[in-house]
């Protein structure tokens, strides 16, 4: 007897069926930077019940230095339109399964260097996935240090005595990645060390821990790592391990 025989010839088997979910309803929240509008998945339109509202307020919340924002929460309302409230738009069929947009961006994008910068990548790049805020029950997008500012070498004598995390670049080729109390000094430092550089790029982290600015240095020079194989050639050692 065959195996086919032998399964349709058994009795009394147990099955549990699964439920077919859609596809989008199960993809975490996220949204992508558009050149004048915040494009929402459909996850987010339906997680942020977008469809109940008309407009929505992007808003900074503890942020000592809007250069240094790490989170940007949205705020769904029905209040009147105007300069702080940004306008909803949905499909006009009323589907959700199409996503959404959030309009009058620019002017945002341009106070927020961390959201700016993201522009000039692929789109792939500017897709944040969003965060969910137990103390405020709000959304939010999550901003990463992204090096959004860059200085030539020949301009070394503009930096401040910033605390930061940097990237020294030769030919658009990464040579260090670092952090500091003090970039002005580091970057004299680098000289003397004679690390051959062009370009510095760096984030602004004043208001951010010493071991905060230690997790971002071993988190870019691990992503350097999977990215081409191998530490920065002026890069001894990976940083300090968060865990």
């Amino acid at each position: 007897m065959s195996n086919l025989e032998i399964v349709q010839n058994k009795k009394n088997f147990e099955f549990i069926n699964l439920t077919r979910t859609s596809h989008f309803a199960s993809e975490e929240p996220s949204v992508t930077l558009r050149d004048s509008v915040l494009y929402c998945s459909t996850s987010a339109v339906i997680k942020l019940k977008l469809n109940l509202y008309k407009h929505c307020y992007l808003s900074l919340r503890n942020c000592f230095d809007v250069r240094e924002a790490d989170r940007i929460y949205l705020r769904p309302n029905n209040d009147e339109i105007g300069g702080e409230n940004c306008k909803i738009k949905l499909p006009k069929d009323g589907a959700l399964n199409k996503g959404g947009t959030i309009s009058g961006m620019t002017t945002i994008y341009r106070q927020i260097d961390r959201l700016k910068s993201l522009l000039n990548r692929d789109r792939k790049s500017r897709k944040i996935v969003l965060k969910f805020c137990q103390e405020t029950q709000l959304w939010y997008m999550p901003l990463s240090p992204n090096f959004e500012y860059q200085i030539t070498k020949d301009r070394l004598r503009e930096l401040n005595n910033d605390k930061a995390i940097y990237k020294l670049l030769l030919r658009g080729r990464v040579q260090n990645i670092g952090q500091t109390n003090d970039l002005a000094r580091r970057m004299k430092e680098k000289e003397v060390l004679e690390i051959p550089f062009d370009e510095v790029h760096y984030s602004l982290m004043n208001h951010a821990s010493d071991d905060t600015r230690k997790d971002w240095e071993y988190f870019f020079i691990e992503s350097h790592k999977k990215a081409f194989g191998d530490k920065p050639p002026y890069n001894l050692v990976s940083g300090r391990n968060p865990n």
